[in-house]
């Protein structure tokens, strides 16, 4: 079994780090660095090349965490990217421009749909091409990428050892469990109450938070 799990509390180590974590559609997650201006792309050849044979498809989401500091995210050629997570609640100061913004470049070649965050951040992303005018649930641009209120997934996967063997117990403390038996879903939501507790000889799974008026 693998368990999507990410920690919203750095560890000191990784707090001197500027990343973010990638999360492949095998459900594979790694680390990638964020440049020191607060940059975020993916080469191949260049950023820019049709030969998407390198990273970029294989790309199912970005989890940015809360200590990184970020102003740009270059997606071109993530044609399987579809949700971007950020928990910063600003973007780091860019030296060329006044005030803060993040960039996101080349939405319009991604698989886009879905940017969690903060209204704080919400409110400073400028997507390639020009401000645009966030509306309703989403931005108004050609195709629509929705916002999602970012609130703290309460949320607590640990390992357990019982009579039967290995279990994962997983304990949240409001909204509604999902599971999926792939990253990019089909989610279903757990009726049951927490904790819930799995046999680790299970297949592979994902949890993740719905808020309850989603």
């Amino acid at each position: 079994m693998v368990v999507l799990a990410v920690s919203l509390a750095p560890s000191k180590a990784q707090a001197q780090e500027n990343f973010a974590w990638i999360t492949n559609t095998n459900g594979v997650t790694w680390k990638k660095k964020i440049h020191s201006r607060g940059l975020l792309h993916f080469i191949d050849e260049s950023p820019w090349s049709d030969d998407f044979s390198g990273e970029r498809p294989k790309i199912a989401s970005i989890f940015v965490p809360e200590h990184a500091k970020i102003n740009y995210i270059e997606v071109y050629g993530c044609v399987n990217l579809t949700n971007i997570v950020l928990l910063p609640a600003f973007p780091k100061d860019h030296p060329h421009f006044t005030g803060k913004r993040l960039s996101i470049h080349n939405m319009q070649s991604s698989g886009l749909r879905t940017i969690t965050c903060k209204k704080t951040m919400r409110d400073s992303i400028q997507f390639h091409g020009g401000w645009v005018n966030f509306q309703g649930e989403g931005w108004s641009i050609q195709r629509a990428v929705q916002w999602i209120d970012l609130e703290p997934p309460q949320i607590d996967i640990r390992k357990l050892t019982t009579a039967t063997g290995p279990e994962l117990e997983i304990i949240w403390r409001n909204g509604t469990l999902q599971i999926a038996d792939a990253v990019n879903g089909k989610w279903e939501d757990y009726s049951g109450s927490s904790p819930l507790r799995v046999p680790l000889w299970k297949d592979k799974q994902f949890f993740r938070i719905r808020k309850r008026d989603e």
